[in-house]
């Protein structure tokens, strides 16, 4: 898969990273992105979250980091960036507003995330969601999880 994307230089992403040495095995392959992520094993608290996995991944990938699981809002969403992601998924919030209301719904969630992260950026001091960094957060942030919904 990845020779074949190279041979049209399509950008590959890896989902389901969670060690710091699969971060660096994607990375020498010539993966240029990855999802950190724990492939629903969010629902025990035996097993590491993708956000308290983020600082020890991040120093080891050079490319797009991206998280999948437990982001639920526009804090989350800056508790992702602080801690190294690039880009936040946000899936179960978005299934819920259309199973519940439809488009409209899904409209007015991702309005409010977009709202709630330019406020955040603004309480925070910054005019872009890319100043921030764990300096910003409270120590053990990245050892609890995002969201606990």
């Amino acid at each position: 898969m990845l020779a074949h994307a190279k041979t049209r230089n399509l950008p590959v992403m890896v989902k389901g990273i969670l060690h710091p040495l699969d971060a660096e095995q994607a990375q020498a392959l010539g993966f240029q992105a990855l999802m950190v992520s724990n492939i629903g094993l969010r629902q025990s608290a035996r097993w590491a979250t993708p956000v308290q996995q983020l600082p020890a991944i991040r120093p080891h990938f050079k490319g797009l980091l991206a998280i999948d699981g437990g982001i639920r809002s526009g804090a989350d969403v800056l508790v992702a960036r602080c801690l190294g992601a690039e880009l936040s998924v946000i899936v179960r919030p978005v299934i819920t507003a259309l199973a519940a209301g439809g488009e409209e719904a899904v409209y007015a969630l991702l309005e409010g995330v977009i709202n709630e992260i330019t406020a955040l950026c603004t309480w925070c001091g910054v005019d872009d969601i890319n100043a921030l960094n764990a300096d910003f957060l409270a120590s053990d942030v990245g050892q609890t999880g995002v969201s606990h919904e």
